[in-house]
């Protein structure tokens, strides 16, 4: 079992990086409209950017009621990501241990949000079909958060043997997995979560950036003209 994880787990994870860096190949290759002669990103763009990135500014202009399921859902993974790093680092930061607190109301946050974000699409935008991959997603995160629920409230799992396995993942001496079922479903529904994963979310910097640099050169290109 331990072998078949670990393989699992590096396959997963070659597969997300692959995918990842053929996205940011064909990022890199693309050569955008007639810009600017020598224009260089300002510190304005980078902030606007940052700030469409950080508060999905473009959503909220579009569906307010939206937005906020969308960004408790986005901030909630964000929090969980880090609070999760305890178990890859050793010795942990002092700023991954203080997350520990908020990991905990986002892991009841996550679920909460998916359910709110998946109402307010069929109430609100009439959605009454959503794709198989985005239905697929939904559902994989639903699982892992709600199983990462019950391991932590009901069906407790060894945390030191839980660090010790996926330290070893890290470190590439893969050793025998926790016995816990609750743990090794939450595991699997992972490694699912990372190969299928939509690698635009980690290109999502750099789109923001270029379409902020797009809209400040506009102006100055329609004077030109």
């Amino acid at each position: 079992m331990g072998l078949v994880l670990s393989l699992g787990f590096y396959s997963a994870f070659l597969f997300f990086v692959a995918g990842y860096l053929a996205r940011m190949l064909g990022w890199a290759r693309y050569v955008p409209p007639q810009t600017l002669p020598g224009g260089n990103i300002s510190l304005c763009v980078c902030l606007s950017a940052l700030a469409d990135i950080l508060l999905l500014r473009r959503l909220l202009r579009l569906n307010d009621v939206l937005w906020v399921g969308e960004w408790i859902f986005h901030a909630s993974l964000l929090i969980l990501f880090l609070g999760h790093l305890k178990y890859i680092l050793d010795p942990v930061p002092a700023f991954i241990a203080s997350m520990e607190i908020p990991a905990r109301v986002a892991a009841w946050l996550l679920p909460a949000s998916l359910m709110y974000i998946g109402i307010m699409k069929v109430l609100i935008e009439k959605k009454a079909y959503i794709s198989s991959y985005n239905f697929m997603l939904l559902g994989l995160i639903m699982v892992s958060g709600v199983s990462g629920l019950v391991m932590k409230y009901y069906l407790r799992a060894d945390l030191a043997d839980i660090k010790h396995f996926t330290m070893g993942l890290t470190v590439f001496h893969p050793v025998t997995p926790p016995g816990s079922l609750i743990f090794l479903s939450h595991f699997v529904v992972f490694l699912v979560l990372l190969a299928f994963l939509p690698t635009h979310v980690f290109a999502a910097p750099l789109t923001m950036l270029e379409a902020r640099q797009r809209e400040e050169e506009l102006p100055l290109l329609m004077h030109e003209k």
